[in-house]
């Protein structure tokens, strides 16, 4: 055979596969970069529009917390929904969807940052958190794109369905944040926010966006000089709608604005609650129960000492200015999320019962939150399991049976979602995992000096207060009115703690029940059956908060409470129609 014809050794033909994939390698990345990325011929003849989509991801910061400018939404979305359909293609409507959502997000949760004074990888954190959220926003872009240039008043349905299903997606599993909804930005326009107890805050995610959607196409028509009687005939249609809306809702204020909702005024079927709220920063807490900010063992020893010292006499001080401002009646007294931070509190008969002496001193049940140990039968203490639980402190007797374990645990907070079989990641992060309670637990407050009949309530904890299918379980249980206990001082001062408390509004609506709210360092407050917030402490006070409720005992509950998320399912099945129409017409320019 010869030199020729002589086949190439293994050795030579991997050197030479190795040289090829090298080569191609440069290739292979160009065409990759080509379509993800926008060229900068791209970036330029867009430009307009990635400005418009970036205003209104600004714009969109104004109607939540700090601002609570509600009005913007009613607008502030339509720079986006113009330049949406002006995409060439559908990766630009993808960066054009970006160009808003992203801004959009990370404002309305860059409070969370403070979170760096625990954990030095914080903001990392939440720049994946606001690109996690930006994420289901692609759908919604690739189908407003297409839906928008083609059938606009098909659009007026589907597009908003599209947008509230994808939000309704975001309440689901283990990585659930169901935050920053279109429909949070009207937690205190109280005559729209009325609708929340048929569609939960679903239907006004809905309104917004199909309202914005007319603004984006008139705008359109007034740019190119064009006219439109059916676009003017819809705008005015939808317009008389939210009228129609608002007018509801100004007939379901009028029956609420009496104290009772039968019409009657007898102090004996309300209830006096006290709520308070020690204002205890989280470093402080950390100390009580941890080596937090130590060097050495002495020095966390003294810390301990301390922290729980100042904690304790915070407590019994509020406690005892509780009784003190309701000599004659008081029927409930409400601590915090994390009141008592001893991780084994069910262990400790001595501070249970110091607990139970104080709520005799003060003639009322105390209901708080505190760690729940569940050890493991044959194995020891340090392999117990923990739950984040409230209780109901009985005067001279100490806690019910029935303890309140937490359902919804925060995701990269009180567990890792998916990934807690992942060893170097939790020693990364530092999180030890909480158990999940499974149970709607109901306290009683039993009839006697102050109450004519007994009554029961439910607890939420925390983040369980975002999550609009624990409310409507604790109401369907038998909760004639909720209790919402929480600890905001990892946020300190920021609009963090508000973001928070804006969710309980929605919840009092959708229930239609009396929620008291209790803060460590704020927001406390009472809100209304009609989202209405009746008295409140803001962040970063101390004192002691007392208001009059009245437990409501239809067993049915609201509208939303027996049937659930009617109108999120229905978005949902028009929400799969609408992608599926868009991805045709897609392929239908593309030919």
């Amino acid at each position: 055979m010869s030199a020729a014809l002589k086949r190439p050794s293994r050795k030579e033909r991997k050197s030479t596969s190795a040289a090829a994939n090298t080569a191609a390698a440069p290739g292979r990345l160009r065409r990759w970069s080509r379509a993800v990325f926008p060229s900068f011929e791209e970036i330029r003849t867009h430009r307009i529009e990635a400005l418009a989509c970036l205003a209104a991801g600004l714009l969109m910061i104004l109607p939540y917390p700090r601002f609570n400018f509600w009005p913007v939404a009613w607008f502030g979305l339509a720079p986006m929904l113009w330049a949406l359909p002006r995409a060439r293609n559908a990766k630009l409507a993808v960066w054009l969807g970006f160009a808003f959502a992203y801004p959009f997000y990370y404002g309305n949760i860059s409070w969370l940052n403070t979170l760096i004074i625990f954990h030095w990888a914080a903001p990392i954190g939440i720049a994946l958190l606001a690109l996690y959220l930006t994420l289901f926003t692609i759908p919604f872009s690739l189908t407003a794109a297409a839906l928008l240039r083609r059938r606009p008043y098909l659009a007026l349905i589907l597009l908003p369905a599209l947008w509230c299903a994808l939000e309704f997606i975001r309440d689901w599993g283990q990585l659930a944040f169901p935050w920053i909804y279109l429909g949070h930005s009207q937690w205190n326009n109280i005559l729209i926010l009325q609708i929340a107890e048929y569609t939960g805050v679903f239907g006004i995610s809905f309104l917004i966006l199909a309202y914005n959607i007319l603004l984006a196409e008139l705008a359109r028509l007034c740019l190119e000089r064009k006219r439109s009687a059916i676009v003017i005939v819809a705008y005015t249609a939808f317009s008389l709608i939210i009228l129609g809306i608002i007018h509801f809702g100004a007939a379901c204020l009028i029956p609420r604005s009496k104290l009772i909702e039968t019409g009657q005024n007898h102090d004996d079927a309300r209830l006096r609650i006290a709520l308070c709220q020690p204002n205890i920063d989280q470093v402080t807490k950390l100390q009580s129960y941890s080596y937090f900010g130590a060097k050495t063992e002495e020095e966390a020893e003294q810390n301990y000492e301390a922290a729980n010292m100042r904690i304790n006499s915070t407590m019994q001080k509020l406690t005892m200015q509780a009784a003190g401002q309701n000599p004659e009646r008081l029927d409930l007294i409400v601590w915090p999320e994390s009141a008592m931070t001893d991780m084994y509190f069910n262990l400790r008969p001595q501070d249970q019962a110091t607990l139970a002496e104080w709520a005799q001193d003060a003639g009322a049940p105390i209901f708080m939150g505190a760690s729940f140990c569940q050890r493991v039968p044959g194995k020891s203490l340090d392999e117990a399991r923990f739950y984040n639980s409230a209780y109901l402190i009985e005067p001279g007797k100490g806690p019910v049976d029935d303890v309140y374990h937490k359902m919804q645990l925060v995701p990269f907070g009180e567990h890792l979602p998916y990934f807690n079989k992942i060893p170097f990641l939790r020693t990364f992060t530092g999180i030890e995992d909480f158990m999940a309670g499974d149970e709607y637990t109901q306290f009683k407050l039993h009839g006697g000096a102050h109450q004519q009949k007994e009554c029961q309530f439910g607890a939420l904890i925390c983040f369980e207060s975002s999550i609009s299918r624990l409310t409507r379980g604790m109401v369907r249980a038998g909760a004639e009115f909720l209790v919402i206990v929480t600890n905001d001082a990892w946020y300190g001062l920021s609009k963090g703690p508000e973001h928070h408390m804006i969710h309980s509004v929605f919840r009092a609506v959708e229930s239609r029940r009396w929620i008291v709210r209790c803060a460590n360092t704020g927001v406390s407050c009472v809100i209304a059956p009609d989202g209405r917030v009746q008295q409140r402490f803001e962040v970063g006070a101390q004192g002691v908060l007392c208001a009059n409720i009245e437990p409501r005992k239809d067993a049915d509950g609201a509208f939303y409470t027996r049937h659930g998320d009617l109108f999120a399912w229905f978005c949902f099945l028009l929400g799969i129609a609408a992608i599926i129409l868009g991805r045709k017409k897609r392929s239908n320019e593309s030919k």
